[in-house]
This record gives structure tokens, sequence and C-alpha cells, in this order.
């Protein structure tokens, strides 16, 4: 019975340790395949070759939400100015901002479950999620003419970006490149980005692929590559993410990393909060 259960464990073992393997592979070629309408078999197979992946994909739940907007101004979303400063306007206010300064919006998950126009995303799911999700991420972008998002990337297994309406400019390059971007780690809120501006700057040490995506076309990135989104007028990006089981397994390290940021953060606050309940008397009376 011993030796039975020693082999499993050790099967077991071996098991999550190649899945962690793989779930940490990247491809490192400065390319981007294209492909015409892949089934959900045909898709799988080349997102598992870990290179950008763009196709047509036209869905009309998608598409919609772009028009759908103008039902919900009232509601608050996410923008970043150009130093990603950010602030909570409503959307009507965001669209006048557009027009007037340079700003984007992201990070707009509550946004979109508040309005219920998640339920256009979810219809997506039976073609784009992969086997074994245990968490998804659903996003939506917009910004000014020639605004710009940070370059950065995600650890998300499946990283989609489909244009509801205009078109956005991509650059993109592999994991490689990270030791030439001075690359900062946010853990708690998982966000890893670069403060290098590359639409302004030539990186002489990095090199980019350059992509144009239009209405209704899709595009895979790859976990840890890196990208930066850059708008034209009126474009909405929709973004879905997805993080399986083994996704999730393999990227621990970052997650505990998180937790304890989130915690002295806390600690920091707390002691913070503390120190000016109670001051210390450093001009008190001696006796």
């Amino acid at each position: 019975m011993n030796t039975l259960i020693t082999l499993l464990t050790i099967c077991t073992v071996i098991i999550i340790y190649m899945h962690v393997v793989y779930q940490l592979t990247t491809s490192n070629d400065l390319e981007i395949f294209e492909l015409d309408t892949p089934s959900k078999i045909k898709l799988e197979e080349v997102c598992n070759l870990r290179q950008p992946l763009l196709f047509p994909y036209y869905d009309e739940s998608l598409q919609s939400v772009f028009s759908k907007l103008t039902e919900y101004k009232a509601f608050d979303v996410n923008v970043y100015d150009s130093s990603y400063n950010s602030n909570i306007i409503s959307l009507n206010n965001a669209f006048q901002l557009f027009d007037k300064k340079n700003y984007i919006s992201l990070h707009n998950s509550d946004f979109l479950n508040e309005t219920m126009l998640s339920r256009y995303y979810i219809t997506t799911d039976a073609y784009l999620r992969p086997p074994m999700v245990a968490s998804i991420t659903y996003d939506l972008l917009m910004g000014s003419e020639g605004s710009t998002t940070r370059l950065e990337y995600n650890t998300h297994y499946r990283n989609y970006i489909y244009l509801a309406n205009g078109s956005v400019t991509i650059k993109l390059t592999p994991p490689k490149n990270e030791k030439y971007l001075n690359a900062e780690k946010d853990y708690a809120n998982e966000l890893y980005y670069s403060p290098k501006h590359v639409w302004n700057t030539t990186l002489d040490k990095v090199k980019f692929l350059e992509i144009t995506i239009t209405k209704g076309q899709m595009l895979f990135i790859p976990s840890y590559w890196w990208y930066s989104i850059k708008f034209e007028k009126d474009s909405c990006v929709c973004t879905l993410q997805y993080k399986t089981v083994m996704n999730i397994i393999a990227t621990l390290p970052n997650i505990c990393m998180g937790i304890l940021q989130r915690h002295n953060t806390k600690t920091k606050l707390k002691s913070t909060l503390t120190f000016h309940a109670n001051p210390s008397s450093s001009d008190g009376s001696h006796t």
C-alpha cells in the first residue's frame, strides 16, 4: 500500500511539473500567424504554439457593445492620462475628455458587470475558452485618437483582443526582450509593464511587430508577450482573458508575491494611521 501511494505521489508530481513547464513555455519568434476563421480545434492548436494570431471573428454580440455604450453614459469608467494617473468619471465625461485631451480608458470590468454588457462577451466563451478554465476577465478599452497604452504583458493562458469598432495599431515584442525594458511588476494588481514609451522613442536592442487591427478582427496575444495599443478615433476594444487551473498553479509565485505586497501595504497603512492617532510627544515636558 505504501509503495502504491508513493508511486501515485511521484506520478502526480511529475504530471503537475510537466504542466507547469508547459504553461511557462514561450516562443520568441518575431512573427504573427494569420488564419481565416479557424475552427475551435484549429484555434487551440495554433494558440498552443505561443505565437500571436490574427483572424476574422464576426460576432454580432461583441460588435454591438460599441453601439450599446450610448445607453450607459451615466455609469462610471476608469480613465488614465498620459502619465497613467487614474480617475473614475462617467462614461459621458470620458467621451468628452477623449475629444479634448490625451486619455485612455481601461480596467472596466466593474462597468461591464454593472451595465450587463458582459453578457455580450459570454456568448463568445464556447468558441474562445480553453479547457479547465478557472478564471475569466473581460475588459473594455477606449481612448483619444493617438493615445497609447503602456507596454505590458500578462500571464493569462489566453489573451484575446477584439475590435468592436474603429481600428488600433498594436506593437508586440517577444518575452526575451524583457531584459531591455526595465520591467516593473505590480504583483498585487497583476500588472507587468515597462516605463519606456515605445511610440515616441526607438529602442535599439528591441525589435517590434507592428500590426493594424480593424473592426471584426481578433488578435491572440500569448502569455508574456509585450504589447502596446495605439487608438484611432472612436476605437472600441474588447479583451477576453482566460486562466486555467494549471495556469494558476504555474503562476503561484506571482500570486504569493501579490499577497505579500497587499499585506505590506495594509501594514504600512495601519502603522501610519496608528502614528497619526498617537503621535510621539517629542516636544513634551521633562521632569
